[in-house]
């Protein structure tokens, strides 16, 4: 399955996910795997979307 984003959706992705994952406070197991999903989705979406997404959205 593969699923395409408009930049709108990227940058909001990208966002939502970088706030996100840099509140977290890791107490417990299940937190630090939702830390490590949310990480690689951000991986995810580096590789697979280029950074100039976002800067062409700003811009």
């Amino acid at each position: 399955m593969c699923v395409k984003f408009t930049d709108a959706e990227i940058a909001y992705i990208k966002e939502s996910v970088e706030n996100y994952s840099s509140e977290f406070d890791i107490y417990d197991d299940e937190q630090e795997l939702k830390l490590k999903i949310y990480e690689q989705i951000m991986l995810k979406i580096e590789s697979e979307y280029k950074d100039i997404y976002l800067f062409r959205l700003i811009n």
